[in-house]
């Protein structure tokens, strides 16, 4: 690629991760400060920064893998420093596709990887959930597929296949941008297992005796400052939302098999007549009537 050769050598820095919060950055010398904890969706350290290279990461926290579905796997480290989200494998004919980075995957993990035919296609909701996405580029080579908006949290690895609202890349797989929480953040959706994939759009308190099912959910625009968004983010989730045919819902902390389509509409139909919150909502608060600006009740 004319132009590109010289550059090269920068984009194979070491990487090293932050621990408070799980960032990657590519860098000569360990970093001095992390762009993500410095941003307003999250929170500085209390103390110095710490920053880890790639071995001592690996090391230092345990990758786990499971199967949740046939052909569906979640990935993960415990104990973790930061976010620690959680990582999502789909097995498919057309070419594997995995959604969210783990905070580093393991040597064993990536082999079951192999096993399972690698991966094709690569993507995330946003830059809090792009964990070490740099470490299965380099072992993989899938195509990175990314919304520009952004790009400039995205220096660790090279998007290969960037998209503008909804891209559809097999017949089973496609990306939606829905912006809000990040500029570029991005759902992903399985039709044959109709399944969301929403990122950090939803956040749900879920039964210690059936960690699948939801109670209760809260929508926000940074959820560790407690910021809610507005009516009119809540419009452009609610419009993204109608675009899919799910009743399992995935974030990169829960999966959720009792809320679906229709209950994100209903919550951001809710945020449209009633003032916005960050805080949690039963999902049965979600089945009563409400009152839009034309005074007409809604039963959802």
């Amino acid at each position: 690629m004319p132009g590109l050769s010289p550059f090269l050598p920068s984009l194979r820095l070491t990487a090293f991760v932050c621990t408070n919060c799980g960032f990657w950055q590519r860098s000569s010398q360990v970093p001095t400060s992390c762009p993500i904890c410095l941003d307003s969706r999250h929170v500085p350290p209390t103390g110095d920064w710490v920053f880890r290279p790639f071995e001592e990461a690996r090391d230092r926290y345990p990758c786990h893998m499971e199967k949740l579905l046939e052909g569906l796997y979640r990935i993960w480290n415990e104990p973790v420093e930061g976010i620690g989200p959680n990582s999502y494998l789909s097995i498919s004919q057309s070419g594997n596709f995995l959604f969210e980075g783990a905070t580093v995957f393991s040597d064993e993990v990536i082999s079951n990887i192999r096993d399972l035919g690698g991966i094709s296609y690569l993507s995330s909701s946003h830059p809090h959930s792009y964990g070490a996405l740099w470490q299965i580029e380099e072992l993989f080579e899938p195509e990175i597929i990314m919304h520009p908006e952004d790009y400039s949290w995205a220096g660790a690895f090279q998007v290969t296949w960037p998209f503008d609202d909804i891209l559809q890349f097999t017949e089973r797989f496609s990306v939606l941008h829905s912006g809000v929480h990040f500029a570029g953040h991005t759902f992903a959706y399985d039709k044959e297992k109709e399944i969301c994939f929403c990122g950090d759009s939803l956040k749900f308190e879920c039964s210690n005796d059936s960690p699948r099912t939801a109670l209760r959910v809260s929508s926000h625009k940074a959820f560790v400052r407690g910021v809610p968004i507005t009516q009119k983010e809540a419009a452009q989730y609610h419009k993204v939302f109608s675009k899919m045919n799910f009743n399992k819902t995935f974030t990169p902390f829960e999966q959720v098999f009792n809320f679906g389509c229709e209950e994100a509409l209903q919550l951001f139909e809710l945020f449209q007549v009633e003032r916005p919150s960050s805080h949690f909502i039963s999902l049965e608060r979600l089945q009563r009537p409400f009152i839009n600006e034309n005074n007409i009740a809604h039963t959802n």
